[in-house]
C-alpha cells in the first residue's frame, strides 16, 4: 500500500510540474473561475508566497511573537474569492493602489501581538505604504513600523486578509498667488 501511495504522489507531482512548466498549471487561490479570475486579478500561489499584479509577498523569518523573537513559520496564502476585488476597490477609495493582498496564518501558534517583516516586491524606500486588515466587514489600518526596499514591517493582533496599499504621494512645494 505504501508503494502505491508513493507512486500516486510521484505521478501527481510530475504531472503538476509538467503542467506548470508548460504554463498550464498556475495555482490560483480559489481553484475555480471566479470573478477575479475572469478579470485577470487572481493571485498566483507559490510555496508560502502570493504573487499579484507582478508583486510577490511572503513573510520573512524576522518575526516577533508577543515581544519575543520567534522561529515560528508565518504563512501567507491567497485570500478567499472576491477579496482581491474588495481590497482593490478599498485602495481606490483611499486614493491608493493595491500592491498585494494575502491571508495570513501560523499553524499551531497563537499571539496577541506579532511583528512581522513581509517581503513585498516593488516597494521602494520612501514609498507611503499602508496596510489594512479585513476584520469582520471593516478594513482596519494596521501599524506599519518600517518600510524599506521590498520590505514592510507590520504589527498584527490577529490573522486575516491583509491589503498592502501604496498611497499617492502629495507633491509638496511652494505656490505663489500674485
Amino acid at each position: 500500500m505504501k508503494k502505491f501511495l508513493c507512486f500516486i504522489f510521484i505521478f501527481i507531482f510530475i504531472v503538476t510540474a509538467a503542467g506548470c512548466a508548460a504554463g498550464q498549471g498556475d495555482l490560483t487561490g480559489t481553484g475555480t473561475e471566479t470573478e477575479e479570475a475572469l478579470n485577470g486579478v487572481t493571485p498566483v500561489v507559490g510555496s508560502g508566497s502570493v504573487s499579484y499584479n507582478g508583486s510577490e509577498i511572503y513573510a520573512e523569518k524576522k518575526i516577533e511573537i508577543n515581544g519575543v523573537k520567534s522561529n515560528a513559520s508565518f504563512f501567507v496564502n491567497a485570500p478567499a474569492g472576491g477579496m482581491i476585488n474588495r481590497a482593490r476597490d478599498f485602495a481606490a477609495d483611499i486614493d491608493g493602489d493595491l500592491i498585494n493582498c494575502a491571508a495570513t496564518s501560523t499553524p499551531g501558534v497563537s499571539f496577541s501581538n506579532a511583528r512581522v517583516e513581509f517581503f513585498v516586491g516593488g516597494v521602494n524606500d520612501g514609498d507611503d505604504i499602508v496596510v489594512y486588515q479585513l476584520q469582520g466587514r471593516d478594513w482596519v489600518k494596521l501599524n506599519v513600523s518600517g518600510i524599506k526596499k521590498d520590505h514592510v514591517i507590520v504589527n498584527l493582533t490577529q490573522h486575516g486578509v491583509l491589503a498592502f496599499i501604496r498611497l499617492a504621494s502629495l507633491a509638496v512645494g511652494s505656490s505663489s498667488l500674485n
